[in-house]
């Protein structure tokens, strides 16, 4: 991993870029400075290596007097290869350079080259097809000279980074006319063969054009500002102020053509081929492939594709010094069902003696996270050794996260929410890796033993276990407008079970009790949503806890007391640690691509398969809006690389082709569902993993409890804060709206 800018500054202002500059550069304009700015905090994301490079552009007559500089700037995370691979590289005799931000896993024939599940090697692992439409590329079949190795992997100890950067140099070698489009089109051929995900920058003296990406789902961070004079700047981060940035488009490779300096344009190469989910075939099968009905059906083949991804992104992890028991992986872990599932699968796939290491956070010492990450860490010791896992636990203060607060905005980008700030503040904290090791030992202890056996603890954490009702019918309303509620004066909801307005439903739901069966499209409380895209509804309050970071730190555990005053945490004062893992497993997609949102539940309970379909597509289509390059930058930033195999290409192949009344409701079909993500569910349950086999979905906003610190912080109440409000750093002195 790498962070990379380059950004090129005009002696002669232009009015405005030609070409399709509507698409790449945003509509405010920054101060030049913020691009060396931005340049000087890539240091952060590559600590191993660092490098700059100057050119000067002549104007119109080669060799004339220079119209223009173009500034290339990396610096380098060594994660594959046996050595540091320094940036910018050289691209052979042309005089190109390359910046690259990514990992290649292996090399992928075009799409009507594959197989059905996305890679030659994987034919038959999981018998289920995701066709796609046939296209060719002029540099398939891969020549010898590429090295590459029967499943298309790239040579043991290769680094990534030269080996794309000799293929670039045969691609400068096979175009050698000044077009940009000839060396584009080939460049966007070979990456649409990388299997992994990237962002980098080509600057092609030839053509005088730099050239500027990001893989199809945008899982690497690319953003873009422009000055009043028509400076430009690429960055894998922003500097202040932010909301002058724009993230990078995924729709293909785009390029800054230079060849006339006084008139430059912003060209555009799409991809061949759109992302998997934008394409016809996706959840468009009305059956199961023959072979999900054996080998112990599309939760075992699920299975064995997702352990595959995993498989591949915590092999061979180079760089940094492993002593001590160190390890080079981790993960960010709450303990839910998505981190608990790739703990246990990386587990099995790395080395035995090994350690992963599982991050958790809490801003407060009952988060539910940190119930969840506890309950779960006992099932991995269970199955798995607790020689394999090192649980890092995080207690951050309100005063710690208002010190950081104004670095953790600076990675946000535009238009940053109250949302993307508790979700960053989550992410920022757990990856950083500082704080205590968790001892086993509470395991053992009566009063954990007590905490993790009671119902009122788990409540909030678990599954409903009141019985899922099918889908209501459809309830036509009537010409003359809705029928009049049975108790008031309002219209009732059609297919109200009560035949009442919601208040008036509910009002019935508690006036008869828990044993009266719950109306399906009224819930029975009235419940605060913080947001409605990425999170769950903020669940009540529980019992006080203490699971402090502290007290589960050591022999100790805290003792056989349920509470822990806070004077003996104070007086004990443990020293903390760093984590030294340098690729963290995130799971993102899983919601999106398997259904766990709230609202993904609303759906299918309203609207059926096709409900659900229509709110995964929209989640699918702003994940790189709104997900993947802010959390790309906030991982980043302690050093570290995250890594997403739900997001695998085989994995999204597979989740595509199936059926998606499978997929939402289960084998047992609408009139039996499944829970919510069930082939997840399934996996973790065939693992012995049955706490979070069981656990609900909870947003990390929540689950660590800073929403509710950060809105007391900035409205002075839990339930004024909402996640859509534009967040406004406290130092600035701004005020939040709407």
């Amino acid at each position: 991993m790498c962070g990379l800018a380059a950004w090129l500054r005009l002696h002669t202002p232009v009015g405005a870029w030609q070409g399709c500059s509507d698409l790449v550069l945003p509509e405010g304009t920054s101060d030049p400075a913020a691009f060396e700015a931005a340049a000087a905090l890539l240091h952060r994301r590559g600590p191993d290596a660092s490098g700059a490079l100057d050119f000067s552009l002549p104007g119109v007559d080669v060799g004339g007097p220079a119209a223009a500089e173009l500034y290339l700037r990396a610096s380098v995370l060594h994660l594959r290869g046996s050595a540091v691979t320094p940036q910018p590289v050289e691209l052979g005799e042309g005089g190109g350079r390359l910046l690259f931000n990514g990992e290649i896993y292996s090399v992928l024939g075009p799409p009507g080259s594959r197989s059905d599940n996305g890679s030659e090697a994987d034919v038959g692992a999981d018998g289920c097809c995701g066709g796609s439409a046939s296209s060719s590329s002029a540099l398939w079949p891969p020549p010898v000279s590429w090295g590459l190795g029967p499943s298309g992997a790239l040579p043991a100890g290769a680094s990534d980074t030269q080996w794309l950067a000799e293929r670039l140099a045969e691609c400068e070698a096979a175009s050698p006319d000044a077009s940009w489009e000839h060396f584009a089109a080939r460049l966007r051929d070979l990456l649409e063969l990388v299997h992994g995900p990237f962002a980098l920058a080509v600057w092609s003296p030839r053509r005088r054009a730099l050239f500027f990406g990001r893989d199809k789902l945008g899982r690497r961070s690319l953003v873009v500002a422009r000055s009043a004079s028509g400076d430009v700047c690429v960055s894998s981060v922003a500097a202040n102020p932010v909301d002058l940035w724009s993230e990078l488009p995924v729709t293909g490779l785009f390029a800054l053509d230079l060849a006339d300096l006084s008139n430059p344009s912003v060209r555009h190469m799409p991809w061949r081929e759109a992302m998997h989910f934008e394409q016809p075939w996706w959840w468009s099968a009305t059956s199961p492939c023959p072979s999900l009905l054996q080998d112990g059906g599309a939760s075992a083949a699920f299975a064995r594709v997702l352990a595959a991804a995993v498989a591949i992104r915590v092999a061979g992890v180079a760089g940094g010094e492993v002593l001590g028991g160190s390890s080079r992986v981790g993960l960010l872990f709450s303990g839910g069902l998505d981190s608990t599932v790739l703990a246990a699968l990386a587990a099995e796939a790395l080395p035995d003696g090994e350690t992963v290491e599982l991050l958790n956070v809490a801003f407060d010492r009952a988060a539910p996270d940190r119930l969840t990450a506890l309950c779960s860490f006992g099932d991995l010791v269970a199955r798995y050794g607790a020689q394999r896992f090192r649980l890092v636990l995080a207690d951050v203060e309100e005063a710690e996260v208002r010190r950081n607060e104004a670095s953790i905005c600076r990675l946000l980008g535009p238009g940053a929410t109250h949302l993307d700030f508790n979700i960053a503040a989550a992410l920022w904290f757990a990856a950083r890796g500082e704080g205590l090791v968790c001892s086993t030992s509470f395991l053992q202890e009566a009063w954990w033993r007590e905490v993790s056996t009671d119902p009122a603890n788990l409540a909030g954490v678990c599954l409903d276990e009141q019985p899922r009702q099918a889908r209501p019918p459809k309830v036509e309303v009537p010409p003359g407008g809705r029928p009049k509620c049975r108790s008031c004066v309002l219209p009732s909801k059609p297919g109200c079970a009560h035949e009442c307005c919601k208040m008036c439903c509910r009002k019935a739901q508690e006036r008869l009790g828990p044993s009266v069966d719950r109306c399906p499209v009224h819930k029975p409380r009235p419940v605060l949503k913080a947001d409605a895209d990425e999170g769950d509804e903020e669940p009540p309050e529980t019992i006080p806890l203490d699971l402090s970071a502290v007290r589960l730190h050591g022999d100790s555990g805290g003792g056989g007391n349920s509470t822990c005053s806070s004077s003996v945490r104070e007086e004990a004062n443990p020293p903390k640690m760093r984590a030294g893992s340098r690729v963290l497993l995130v799971g993102t997609g899983a919601d999106e691509f398997l259904g766990g949102y709230s609202r993904h539940r609303t759906a299918r309970a309203r609207r059926g398969a096709e409900g659900v379909q229509s709110e995964m597509l929209k989640d699918l289509q702003r994940l790189w809006t709104r997900n993947l390059g802010r959390d790309d930058r906030v991982v980043a930033d302690h050093g570290r690389e995250a890594r997403h195999p739900f997001l695998d290409d085989a994995v999204l192949r597979f989740v595509g082709a199936l059926p998606i009344d499978l997929l939402a409701f289960g084998p047992g079909g609408e009139a039996k569902p499944s829970p919510d993500k069930w082939m997840l569910r399934e996996l973790a349950a065939a693992r012995g993993l049955v706490a979070c086999a069981r656990f609900k979905k909870r947003a990390i906003q929540f689950g660590t409890r800073i929403a509710k610190q950060s809105n007391i912080w900035h409205t002075g109440s839990n339930r004024q804060g909402k996640g859509t409000m534009v967040y406004r750093a406290l130092e600035d002195g701004g005020q939040e709206e709407s």
